[in-house]
């Protein structure tokens, strides 16, 4: 099984770094203004009401399209079940609601401790690379759920912050690449044909 995360892969929130007026005369820094009306950028509502302004990565469905080629997709991040949901809803990523992992499952694993059985330890997942090369807590909270036995089933594509420019496009036959590589040694340990 595939297993895609959201923010930063598939899709890109805004987020203002300098907020307001306040913050902006702190730091002297400009007050942040929303991409509204610039290509691509959408206002997204939730049924509480809260609205966020998202960015579809413009390789996202072609990139899906390609993994599910491969086999199974789940879409698996540490935003809410209801967050995943709607953004899946908004752009069409085309996941079942059954097919989306969300915070709720990975904080419910978590309650069981040592008693959470592994999801899928032969799973694959796709996250975005962190600019920083930092430790994410929620990238190793997937990576346990999951099971993962090795860094090699981790496959790391480049960030998407929202802007224009989409390397995914780019070096996604290198990533789909990796993702078959990883289906047929698997597939060979285990005696399948691929």
């Amino acid at each position: 099984m595939i297993y895609c995360d959201l923010d930063e892969t598939l899709i890109a929130r805004w987020q203002a770094v300098i907020p307001n007026e306040f913050v902006a005369k702190l730091t002297g820094m400009p007050v942040c203004r929303p991409p509204v009306g610039e290509s691509g950028w959408e206002i997204v509502a939730f049924p509480s009401g809260r609205k966020l302004l998202v960015r579809r990565r413009p390789s996202a469905l072609e990139f899906l399209a390609a993994l599910r080629q491969l086999g199974s997709v789940k879409l698996l991040t540490d935003a809410t079940q209801q967050y995943a949901e709607t953004m899946n809803a908004a752009f069409g990523l085309g996941f079942e609601p059954s097919a989306i992992i969300g915070r709720e499952q990975l904080d419910a694993a978590g309650e069981l401790g040592q008693a959470h059985s592994p999801v899928d330890p032969e799973g694959i997942l796709i996250e975005n690379e962190d600019p920083y090369g930092e430790f994410r807590v929620a990238r190793w909270r997937k990576g346990w759920y999951l099971g993962l036995r090795s860094s090699e089933q981790l496959i790391y594509v480049p960030r998407y912050d929202g802007d224009d420019s989409d390397r995914l496009a780019a070096e996604m036959p290198k990533h789909v690449a990796a993702v078959a590589a990883l289906i047929l040694s698997d597939d060979s340990k285990c005696g399948h044909q691929a």
